[in-house]
């Protein structure tokens, strides 16, 4: 029996000579220059160009141990910031850049946003209101300016006090922001953030963190020199007052509850940061502040430390030289305080007013202390008939009872009226 092959398959074809000579002489040599200028040209005029650049824009300079590129991304790692004295200015073990152009060899490309990575800066807010960080981000003086003289016999009025509220030091490391306050110190830890570059500022949007025991998101932006100013948004949510005491002169008062708030901080080209906000604590102890107990002393109600609190609620505005309370209540039940008034940024002296009330309920349409005093039938029927002045320091509060404005002002205007001076 025979068997019949089927026909010998081809032979494979041999790769041409002008193939092998393509990849051998042009696509290889043209990878490995590719690689190289990516992980080594590149870096080196990126991180050399970036260094001058910084140097020429702001009044000190950067340094940067590595970088590396990507095609709209620059990673530089090892980095630190130096003011013109020569002190560290910040530190971040790695800065990433998103730009808006492959960075080498297309002109000078834009930065769309930073991220920092573990960064260590402190930044101190100086008595004029500015931050130090942004003398240092300012651009360098022209040297074709003329000095200014200015007069020697004249003595500059002295900065105002700042707000109790404002930061005289803002701390971020290893992602912890820490805010340093003469009132209080509240840490955000967790934070990871990306700062938008504009042309003349840096601006945070949204940055989540954990603070106090709960959440909190901060905004804001610095301008890139003390001219820009700056601005500073906190929002906090599920906040523990216990945690917000720590470490302030109100650690070792009884208190307790949870809090929500709000704080925009703005400071313009000149001047001090103003703003407004609020504060709203819930089931808990607050009767214990030293506010609060001297009105309670000053009505010589029972000890209210045990005693809890259902709402407090603040509102108010940062001004020049002051906290202007527009509206703050305490309800508990069967007791309330209603009142408003000054704080003071000069030795936080006080100027409030407090109007007790018989009641765990505010009055109808109450959004004044003006609109606790009315109507006077509800007044009579369930308040005290009278207020009281709180005086004195915040941490020492001085307080006294006077008789109610929805008294005296008629009686007022009686005797106005037999003196003649209501007779027209």
């Amino acid at each position: 029996m025979s068997t019949k092959k089927g026909p010998a398959p081809p032979p494979a074809p041999k790769p041409r000579r002008w193939q092998r000579k393509l990849v051998l002489f042009v696509v290889l040599p043209l990878a490995g220059f590719l690689a190289f200028f990516k992980w080594v040209v590149a870096p080196l005029v990126v991180r050399q160009g970036i260094m001058v650049a910084v140097a020429a824009r702001i009044r000190g300079r950067l340094e940067i141990r590595h970088a590396s590129v990507g095609f709209r991304e620059v990673e530089l790692r090892g980095v630190t910031l130096f003011d013109a004295t020569g002190r560290v200015a910040g530190t971040a073990d790695a800065v990433v850049l998103r730009t808006d152009r492959f960075p080498v060899g297309f002109g000078t490309p834009g930065i769309e946003s930073i991220r920092l990575v573990h960064p260590d800066i402190v930044m101190t807010l100086e008595p004029d209101g500015e931050l130090d960080l942004q003398r240092v981000l300012a651009a360098p003086p022209s040297p074709q300016a003329p000095a200014v003289q200015g007069n020697p016999s004249a003595n500059p009025a002295p900065p105002p006090p700042l707000s109790p509220l404002l930061p005289e030091k803002i701390a971020v490391e290893n992602g912890t922001l820490r805010l340093v306050t003469p009132m209080v110190s509240p840490t955000f830890s967790g934070l990871d953030a990306t700062l938008h570059v504009e042309p003349r500022r840096f601006t945070l949007e949204n940055a989540a963190a954990s603070t106090l025991g709960g959440r909190a998101s901060l905004s804001g932006w610095l301008g890139r020199g003390p001219e820009e100013g700056w601005k500073l948004d906190v929002n906090v949510a599920e906040a523990n007052v216990l945690d917000l005491v720590q470490g302030t002169r109100l650690e070792g008062y009884h208190l307790a509850g949870r809090l929500d708030g709000y704080l925009t901080l703005t400071r313009g080209s000149t001047g001090a940061a103003v703003g407004a906000g609020w504060l709203d604590a819930r089931d808990g102890r607050l009767l214990d502040l030293p506010v609060i107990l001297s009105v309670f002393n000053v009505l010589h109600a029972n000890d209210p430390g045990e005693s809890f609190v259902k709402t407090c609620r603040t509102d108010f505005r940062v001004l020049e030289d002051r906290i202007h309370v527009e509206r703050w209540y305490v309800i508990t039940d069967g007791f309330s305080l209603f009142g408003d008034g000054d704080i003071l940024f000069d030795g936080q002296r006080l100027d409030l007013d407090f109007v007790p009330r018989l009641s765990s309920e505010p009055p109808e349409g109450y959004d004044t202390l003006a609109d606790a005093e009315q109507p006077v039938a509800d007044f009579i029927r369930k308040n005290a008939l009278l207020s009281v002045e709180v005086k004195g320091t915040w941490m020492s509060p001085e307080a006294e009872t006077t008789p109610l404005r929805v008294i005296t002002k008629p009686l007022k205007d009686f005797f106005g009226l037999l003196r003649g001076k209501g007779s027209r």
